[in-house]
């Protein structure tokens, strides 16, 4: 099916046949995601242009991520752009992008901690609420303290990247007491930066609600 749809050139025809597919799963969802991702990625190598992914599209994407009937679906997060997105040769800033990591990070999905020095412009709002899962005891419910440890550590790179901070450890079981000492170190240097955090956040605050409403008003796949 994909290379049927993919062997058409018109990537705003072949996403508009995207969208007529069924979004009531997991497995439907994650199909309609990867086909609409794809679509985007031929349409870069045909036109030597950076992805651009519709509204319409982007907002599917939030959509599923805040359905629960879906909530074990992925999708990207840096890899579609659109018009209004700033980009300077290569990783991208964008509100969209923004919001579909804050909803990722709803449902448990660490995998956009590790995705945020991509963007070109750090995202305030997406370092607070990673910051904050990081540290609450709701992340252990659902990763390990390997895990925790190098989300901190990245989120630490960011914050204060001129820090001082050890090595993080290797080759101990994925639970090993020594990976708690990164964590609390992260949570000292994040509660200092904390305030500043928030500030920035807050005056990212009007870009980002806008970014919810328009992808809010987008019906495919809605909870």
């Amino acid at each position: 099916m994909f290379k049927a749809i993919l062997s058409d050139g018109d990537s705003k025809q072949n996403e508009a046949i995207a969208l007529t597919l069924p979004c009531n799963d997991n497995d439907s969802a994650q199909v309609l995601v990867s086909l609409t991702m794809a679509i985007a990625n031929s349409h870069v190598r045909t036109t030597l242009d950076k992805p651009y992914v519709p509204v319409t599209v982007f907002g599917a994407w939030f959509n599923i991520l805040r359905n629960p009937r879906m909530k074990n679906a992925r999708v990207p997060i840096l890899a579609p752009t659109d018009s209004r997105c700033t980009s300077q040769a290569g990783p991208i800033v964008c509100p969209w992008a923004e919001v579909l990591a804050l909803e990722s990070l709803k449902n448990q999905d660490n995998s956009v901690i590790g995705q945020i020095p991509s963007f070109y412009w750090y995202p305030h709002s997406l370092i607070l609420a990673s910051a904050r899962f990081v540290l609450s005891p709701e992340y252990r419910q659902y990763h390990s303290a390997r895990d925790q440890a190098e989300d901190a550590n990245v989120l630490l790179s960011i914050i204060a990247p001129y820090a001082p901070r050890d090595p993080l450890p290797q080759n101990h079981a994925a639970e090993n007491p020594a990976y708690q000492r990164v964590v609390a170190d992260f949570a000292k240097t994040f509660k200092i930066n904390e305030l500043h955090l928030q500030r920035e956040a807050n005056l990212e605050g009007p870009i980002i609600e806008n970014a919810y409403k328009t992808l809010s008003s987008v019906k495919k796949c809605r909870p």
